[in-house]
């Protein structure tokens, strides 16, 4: 829980959530971001590691992402992907309804598998925006 504090004038530091002067936090808040930075953190890293953009993944390529981050998910979802041909353009638009319907109807787990296509979509941005400022500003 957040609380207001009253003459508050510094930051929570090492926190990677949310910094607001002014405020305070409890332990179990703490705790919480903690885990969360815990979480995904190695899976950051994989995607930002990554040498293809993942628009241009073939749909081995999304099976083999989906083994590596949710090795409990395959089994109901590689017919699905393998039927509908879900490449890594098609991946990237994914939204839970969709989830659904390829299998996966647990809201938790949808909700695992969706934080980490966020984390694609943020990579593939960047790699976009990367391949843009080197067109422009390369010698």
């Amino acid at each position: 829980m957040i609380r207001r504090d009253e003459g508050v004038t510094g930051e929570r530091s090492g926190s990677a959530c949310v910094r607001h002067v002014g405020w305070s936090w409890e332990e179990d808040e703490s705790r919480k971001c903690r885990q969360v930075r815990s979480r995904y953190s190695s899976t950051w890293n994989r995607v930002m590691g990554l040498s293809k953009h993942v628009s241009s993944w073939s749909v081995e390529e999304v099976l083999e992402w989906l083994q590596e981050q949710h090795p409990s998910h395959v089994s109901r979802l590689q017919k699905a992907i393998i039927k509908h041909a879900v490449s890594g353009r098609a991946l990237l638009r994914l939204k839970n309804h969709h989830l659904e319907l390829l299998g996966l109807e647990d809201e938790e787990q949808q909700q695992e598998i969706l934080q980490d296509l966020l984390l694609l979509r943020v990579q593939e941005e960047i790699s976009e925006l990367t391949d843009i400022y080197s067109d422009c500003f390369s010698p």
